[in-house]
């Protein structure tokens, strides 16, 4: 399985950073040797409590984290709930690892922002690709929806100082061009027809039309319906 195509942020030296978080060395062993064996070329890194968890997280990014439920007197709850606060790794994946007869947990650490999740008693290598490919494909649409907002909101701002600020001195321009063009085609009436003062009050009488139709969309973007605006298309600009 190749990584890399998801876009890791916290890779260090083209590797993809991993951290468990798990007070038993056996379990951990156990996720690390299965992940290798599964083709995840991941940097592992280890913590055995809540405590050892956040001093891991103020020392690199991480890409991915696999929580276990149990951390002795902490949860993985509380695992979650450390990494999405940290300003460093609220984009790095988080899987819960629990046992079979935690339905209940898993539900609640979905609902938390837990992105998947794997059952200890299950755990195999075709269960860790799902999880793993599973919540990079979560994050990579969570990344590009960001995106698209973003580059929405960029061009909202963008029409809309258009509108505000640029656009009445465009029309004011283009009347004063317009009425000259034509005064200068009625005073010629007589004479041969100039095909430039016919180009150029099409060209004026366009960018009125252009503007008009800015204003109706800046209207739009700035009434009560503006949030319910359909999203920009994929590539937008």
């Amino acid at each position: 399985m190749q990584i890399a195509e998801y876009g890791c942020q916290g890779e260090e030296h083209g590797v993809p950073q991993a951290l468990i978080v798990d007070d038993d060395d056996a379990d951990r062993f156990r996720l690390i040797r299965m992940c290798r064996k599964a083709g995840l070329g991941f940097d592992f890194h280890e913590a055995e409590s809540l405590s050892k968890m956040r001093a891991a997280m103020d020392t690199r990014r991480f890409d991915i984290a696999f929580l276990d439920y149990r951390l002795g007197i902490d949860s993985g709850q509380e695992a979650l709930a450390a990494l999405r606060a940290h300003p460093r790794q609220r984009a790095a994946i988080a899987i819960m690892v629990t046992s079979v007869d935690h339905h209940d947990v898993v539900i609640e650490a979905m609902r938390s922002g837990c992105d998947d999740y794997l059952v200890k008693e299950e755990l195999g290598l075709d269960a860790i690709l799902k999880a793993v490919a599973t919540s990079f494909e979560r994050r990579l649409i969570r990344v590009r929806r960001s995106e698209s907002i973003a580059r929405r909101a960029d061009l909202e701002e963008r029409i809309r100082r258009l509108g505000s600020g640029l656009a009445p001195e465009m029309e004011a321009v283009l009347q004063r061009l317009f009425g000259r063009v034509s005064t200068a085609t009625l005073q010629e009436d007589a004479g041969p027809w100039r095909p430039d003062h016919h180009d150029m009050t099409e060209m004026c009488l366009n960018g009125l039309t252009a503007l008009s139709e800015i204003e109706e969309v800046c209207r739009s973007m700035s009434g009560p319906d503006a949030a319910k605006a359909p999203p920009i298309a994929e590539g937008a600009v």
